[in-house]
């Protein structure tokens, strides 16, 4: 329900996160079942308006910078790789 996951416009189209684009299908088959399981995130207010038939879909651009760890703190960047075993028996 963040603004930057979910806009709504004033002509009614409905602005989404693009990881619902490229991911779409792992949150149902159609925007119907996507809204039907999305929406007990959503506002109050946009609930029931996804849930109508000709609702207009569009996708944000992605921030990569999200992703950037270049700009996090270092005590949150892990130094060295994470080694699970030494691959080796």
């Amino acid at each position: 329900s963040r603004s930057e996951n979910f806009v709504i416009d004033s002509s009614g189209t409905i602005y989404l996160s693009a990881i619902l684009d490229w991911f779409g299908s792992d949150f149902g088959p159609s925007h119907k079942e996507r809204f039907r399981l999305l929406n007990p995130y959503l506002p109050e207010q946009a609930q029931s308006f996804v849930m109508q038939p000709n609702v207009r879909v569009k996708y944000q651009d992605y921030n990569w910078s999200l992703n950037d760890q270049a700009n996090k703190p270092v005590d949150q960047v892990p130094l060295t790789p994470v080694r699970t075993g030494s691959g080796s028996r």
